[in-house]
């Protein structure tokens, strides 16, 4: 059996069935997610759309009406987001939350123990930034050992 872009593919072509049925019960419970999602404040489904361009990706989408307003209701990182209808007041919507962050700012929180705090004075030694993605602490030129705040592995200069 052989595997081709993750999937894998058998001689008598049933790989091609079984893709379609993977799509259609992915398609089925992000469609039920999303439902549930919302059903607490009484929107009424209207339609999904399993590849919805919102201008700059495409998206599982589920059109509900909430009251008098249609609305989209989408997966983003986990969560649903409920969107304006209109395309572009949704990408405008959408785009606050796709906008990368620096890493620094969205490191993980650092690993002090209460027996070894981790001081770094800048004033008086100089530092480099720790190469670990998404980490970006400043280390002492003269550091070997493990980043106090990634815990990756740190060669001295």
């Amino acid at each position: 059996m052989a595997r081709h872009g993750g999937t894998p593919a058998s001689e008598s072509g049933e790989a091609g069935v079984d893709a379609r049925e993977a799509e259609e019960l992915r398609d089925r419970l992000t469609r039920e997610w999303l439902a549930v999602a919302v059903a607490d404040r009484g929107a009424d489904v209207l339609g999904y759309d399993p590849r919805w361009w919102d201008g700059g990706a495409y998206d599982h989408c589920l059109v509900v009406r909430a009251g008098r307003d249609r609305l989209r209701i989408i997966e983003s990182e986990g969560e649903a987001v409920v969107l304006p209808f209109r395309r572009r007041a949704a990408a405008r919507a959408l785009r606050g939350r796709r906008r990368p962050a620096p890493p620094q700012l969205t490191a993980p929180l650092p690993r002090i123990s209460a027996d070894d705090p981790v001081l770094i004075c800048v004033d008086q030694v100089d530092v480099r930034r720790c190469s670990a993605d998404r980490c970006g602490a400043l280390l002492p030129i003269d550091t070997t050992g493990a980043c106090p705040r990634c815990g990756r592995l740190v060669r001295s200069v």
